[in-house]
Order: C-alpha cells, then structure tokens, then sequence
C-alpha cells in the first residue's frame, strides 16, 4: 500500500497549500446535518452560515440554514420537499 508519508502534516499547511482562502466557513466540509431530541432555533438568511447548507432536525421542526448567495429560497423549499418524501 502507497501510505502517505505526510501524515503529520497540520490541516492549516493543508489548506493554505491548496490556495484555499480564508473565508466564514470551513473549508472541508460543505454540508451538515444534525439530529436533535431539542426544539433548535436559528437564524437563516443572515449571512452567518458556516457551511453551505445545513440541515437541522429536532423533534417538532426541520430547518434550514443556507449560503444565500449559493441558493435562494425557491431551491431550498424544493429540497425540503425532496427530503420530506425521503424520510
């Protein structure tokens, strides 16, 4: 097997290795989901998202929290739709 030797290599040489710029979100992770026995709230459309898209589910209530300038409401209420006929 071809292990890779840099295996003590810092994420932070990683990404800066990349040429990833810094930005408000991580830069690995796009999507994020979460499961909650907790009522969650939280504020969408403030620009404040750390990923993309995230998706949380809590006992009483679905929410979404999204990039505005990557979707607008129109997608985002279709893969509500989309993901209410997965589960």
């Amino acid at each position: 097997m071809g292990l890779v030797p840099e295996v003590d290599t810092p994420f932070n040489k990683i990404v800066t290795d990349l040429g990833i710029t810094s930005s408000n979100h991580n830069p690995l992770i796009q999507t994020m989901l979460t499961v909650s026995d907790d009522p969650v709230e939280i504020r969408q459309n403030e620009g404040t998202s750390k990923f993309d898209i995230s998706v949380h589910i809590s006992s009483n209530a679905i929410t979404w929290e999204y990039m505005t300038d990557l979707f607008d409401k129109e997608t985002i209420i279709r893969y509500n739709e989309i993901f209410m006929q997965v589960l």
